[in-house]
């Protein structure tokens, strides 16, 4: 039997198995079965802790954890493609605080994109508030990746699915398309675009699709239709993105609330560094996974 733990941020649900000396099934055939939310968990995504790299970096002051290695989530999606997740990495620092750091408010870790440092604070039961540093954001079009010409990509207009939007793309550790509109998208729009524009030819590895909507310079309604899963109630990596193209095309300030429809996120992001992540992440349930002999 696999012990994991179900995890949520902002509605943003996940199974997260800590792998660390442990052997497992390949993880893609493992995510399609146990994010299925029929036959499996249920879950918009995989997260497995498995050994990092060194504690430290260069000009690092992060503490040893684990006897000089810094824990790395990988996350895959529920049709077993690896990703970057933004709750994924609040969700694994709440664990990590919880289970093995005795209560330290600082926690750091590793994911593909490199080291993170987060803050848990406010705890109250199975359920804190967990800030983390993500990532830079990188608005390059062969680093989103997004096969279009210019230094980026910033209210680009494109015919997808019989309608001409105005579409920004960055990657803030997983590909975003971001759209704003002065109004929240029909249900017809929604569901009819969103998987179009995910596999939209320019896309080489698919996008995560953001209706944006500016309520004010500091709040930003989102509605999310994730790569490889679908609609969610909250993306962490994609309320940066949101929050970051917002702000280059004038609409928000540095700091904003991003409103899902599973809850608020704060997402801060100056013009320069990486973007930080604020918001309440909790342990839902403990079980076990049956594995194949």
């Amino acid at each position: 039997m696999l012990p994991f733990i179900k995890v949520e941020a902002a509605g943003n649900d996940l199974v997260l198995v800590d792998a660390r000396g442990r052997a497992l099934p390949p993880l893609a055939e493992l995510a399609v079965a146990i994010c299925d939310r029929h036959f499996g968990v249920g879950s918009d995504g995989l997260l497995v802790i498995e050994e990092g790299g060194a504690a430290s970096c260069e000009g690092s002051s992060a503490p040893s954890q684990g006897g000089g290695k810094l824990p790395l989530m990988r996350m895959f999606n529920p049709d077993g493609t690896e990703d970057f997740c933004g709750n994924g990495l609040r969700c694994t620092a709440l664990y990590l605080h919880l289970a093995e750091l005795q209560g330290a408010r600082e926690v750091f870790l590793m994911s593909r994109e490199g080291r993170h440092a987060a803050v848990v604070e406010g705890c109250k039961g199975n359920g804190c508030i967990c800030e983390v540093e993500l990532v830079a954001p990188r608005f390059e079009p062969f680093q989103v990746p997004v096969s279009l010409n210019g230094p980026r990509v910033l209210n680009h207009p494109l015919l997808v699915a019989g309608r001409t939007l105005n579409i920004s793309c960055v990657s803030t550790g997983s590909t975003h398309t971001v759209i704003f509109l002065g109004r929240d998208p029909e249900e017809e729009l929604f569901a009819r675009v969103s998987p179009a524009l995910e596999k939209h030819p320019i896309f080489p590895e698919r996008t995560s699709v953001l209706w944006c909507r500016a309520e004010s310079r500091k709040r930003i309604h989102m509605r999310i239709w994730e790569r490889g899963v679908g609609e969610t109630l909250a993306c962490g990596s994609g309320s940066a993105a949101a929050a970051v193209v917002g702000r280059e095309l004038g609409l928000t300030d540095d700091a904003v609330e991003v409103a899902t429809k599973g809850g608020v996120i704060e997402a801060k992001w100056n013009g320069k560094g990486p973007v930080r992540l604020r918001g309440p992440a909790r342990i839902i349930f403990r079980g076990e996974w049956p594995l194949q002999e």
